[in-house]
C-alpha cells in the first residue's frame, strides 16, 4: 500500500472474520491517521482529516459504533482459538454479543497536557 499524506483513501482487505466486514478505508494527513470501517468511509475519512484540531491536539482519539464493534468480537471468538477452552469461547462471545445490545456508541480521547496524560471517554448506551 502506496499510503501518502493528504492522499485519497485507500481500500484494504481485512482478515476474514464472520462479521461480514471484509474492507476497510485508510488516509493519512501529514498530522493525522484515520481509518473506517463505515460504508461512507471513502468520503467521510477526508472530511475527518481536514477537521479542526483541538488545543493542544489529541493523541489519539477513537470513535465506535458500539454495537458493530462488540458484535465483531463476539462473532470472532466464536471461531476456533487454540488457546482457549470451547466453554471459555462461547462465554466470552455471549458476554461481547450481549454488549453489542446494551452500549451504541463510545468514544475516547487520549491528550498530554502539562498535568500530564488526560484520557475522556464519552459511552452512549442503547434505548
Amino acid at each position: 500500500m502506496n499510503l501518502e499524506p493528504n492522499s485519497t483513501p485507500q481500500q484494504f482487505a481485512l482478515p476474514a472474520a464472520q462479521s461480514g466486514i471484509d474492507r476497510a478505508w485508510i488516509a493519512l494527513s501529514e498530522s493525522a491517521l484515520a481509518i473506517s470501517v463505515s460504508p461512507d468511509a471513502e468520503a467521510v475519512l477526508p472530511e475527518m482529516l481536514g477537521a479542526e484540531s483541538v488545543s493542544p491536539p489529541l493523541f489519539m482519539s477513537v470513535d465506535v459504533d458500539a454495537a458493530s464493534y462488540y458484535t465483531l468480537l463476539g462473532e470472532a471468538m466464536k471461531q476456533n482459538d487454540e488457546e482457549l477452552n470451547e466453554e471459555m469461547q462461547a462465554a466470552i462471545a455471549e458476554v461481547l454479543l450481549a454488549a453489542a445490545g446494551f452500549y451504541e456508541r463510545f468514544a475516547v480521547n487520549v491528550g498530554f497536557t502539562p498535568r500530564g496524560i488526560e484520557v475522556s471517554a464519552d459511552v452512549t448506551l442503547a434505548d
